[in-house]
């Protein structure tokens, strides 16, 4: 699929598309990409997908919990932030 982006100017682009205020006055980047066809909605439609078992990876990190670390996990952004910022 191709695209096209550039940059422009926002009230080039007022006329035409409902554009917010506040990009009104500023560069905008534009891209324009193909709108879909038919055939290419279809392809999407039909495309096989991989489905998992909702529990497939249930479990899968418990070799390597820490059960006397998991009471700290309540305030551990709390005191990561203290440590790095110097206030909590």
């Amino acid at each position: 699929m191709q695209a096209y982006r550039t940059i422009v100017d926002g009230k080039k682009l007022s006329d035409i598309i409902d554009l917010p205020k506040a990009m009104r006055t500023a560069k905008v980047e534009l891209i324009i990409l193909p709108a879909p066809t038919e055939e290419s909605k279809l392809d999407f439609e039909e495309s096989p997908s991989v489905e998992l078992p909702s529990d497939a990876l249930l479990g899968c990190l418990h070799a390597y919990a820490n059960p006397a670390l998991a009471a700290l996990e309540n305030t551990a952004w709390a005191r990561h932030a203290e440590e790095r910022f110097g206030h909590p």
